[in-house]
C-alpha cells in the first residue's frame, strides 16, 4: 500500500497518474490509518488490487477533493464533509454508506498518575487550573474535536476549558502530544487510544454526549469501476472482524 499522510498545513500537491485497472485512490480520516492498512492487506490478499491512500482530517481531505485532487473514495469520520461533496455535485449517487462506528475517550500518558474512574466534570477543570492543556482536534474542520466540543459543551464545561485546548490539525498529532507530555490530557477517538499502550484511558464519554461517530464511505464520480468491489468488501464478514478488533463498533 502506498500511503501519505497529509498534514492540514499542507496543500495537497502530490500528483498521481491514472489509476492501473487494479488500484484505488483511497482518501482516509487520519483516525483510520492502522485500520485501512490491515482492510488494504486483507483486500489485496484476497483479490490482488491494490489501494493508494492518502491521511488527513476530513475536512482537509474534502477541501483537497473539492479543489479536485484525484480520489476514487473518500471514507469520513463525519458525515457532514460527506453532504458538502455531494453538494458540489462530486459523489456518485447511491454509493455513500456507513461501515462502522466510533466512540470517544479521555486519555492521558501512562506516565502520569491519573486514578479511574475518572469525574471529568469535577476532575477536568482541575486538572487544568495550573497551565495544563488539553489536547483535541480543532473543531472547525477535525470530527473528532468537533466531537470533543460537543461532549464538552452538553457538560457545562467548554467556556472554562475551552481557552486551555491544545488544538491539533488531526487525531493523530493530538496523539503525538499527550505520549510526548506536551499535553496532560486529551481527547481522541477510543479506536486510537485503544491501540497506544503507552496511553491511560481515563474516560469514554457517553454517546448522548456528542453527535454519533459513524465513518461514511462514498466514491467520487470520477472513481474506477473497481471502487464498487472495494465497497461491497467493506460490508464483508473480514472487513467486520477487523473493524471490531481494532476497537470500533460495527453496526
Amino acid at each position: 500500500m502506498r500511503s501519505v499522510y497529509l498534514a492540514a498545513t499542507l496543500s495537497l500537491t502530490i500528483s498521481f497518474s491514472a489509476n492501473a485497472a487494479d488500484q484505488l485512490t483511497l482518501f482516509s480520516a487520519a483516525s483510520t490509518v492502522q485500520l485501512v492498512g490491515q482492510l488494504e492487506r486483507d483486500w489485496q490478499k484476497k483479490t490482488g488490487n491494490r489501494l493508494r491512500t492518502v491521511f488527513a482530517s476530513s475536512g482537509a481531505l474534502a477541501r483537497q477533493i473539492e479543489s479536485g485532487a484525484p480520489a476514487d473514495l473518500f471514507l469520513s469520520a463525519d458525515n457532514r464533509w460527506i453532504d458538502f461533496l455531494m453538494e458540489k455535485d462530486l459523489i456518485a449517487p447511491n454509493t455513500r454508506k456507513t461501515v462502522l462506528r466510533n466512540r470517544l475517550a479521555l486519555i492521558a500518558s501512562n506516565d502520569l498518575n491519573f486514578s479511574v474512574p475518572f469525574d471529568v466534570k469535577k476532575d477536568l477543570p482541575r486538572i487544568l487550573s495550573g497551565g495544563n492543556r488539553l489536547a483535541m482536534g480543532d473543531p472547525r474542520h477535525v470530527p473528532a474535536g468537533l466531537y470533543a466540543k460537543q461532549s464538552l459543551q452538553k457538560l457545562g464545561l467548554w467556556t472554562t476549558i475551552g481557552p486551555k485546548t491544545a488544538r491539533a490539525q488531526n487525531v493523530r498529532l493530538v496523539l503525538a502530544l499527550v505520549e510526548r507530555n506536551e499535553a496532560t490530557l486529551g481527547i481522541v477517538y477510543l479506536s486510537d487510544a485503544l491501540q497506544r499502550k503507552v496511553l491511560k484511558i481515563l474516560k469514554v464519554f457517553p454517546q448522548q454526549l456528542h453527535a454519533p461517530i459513524a465513518y461514511e464511505i462514498a466514491a467520487t464520480k470520477p472513481a474506477a469501476e473497481l471502487a464498487a468491489d472495494f465497497l461491497d468488501y467493506l460490508s464483508s464478514p473480514e472487513a467486520r472482524e477487523i473493524y471490531r478488533h481494532l476497537g470500533f463498533v460495527t453496526q
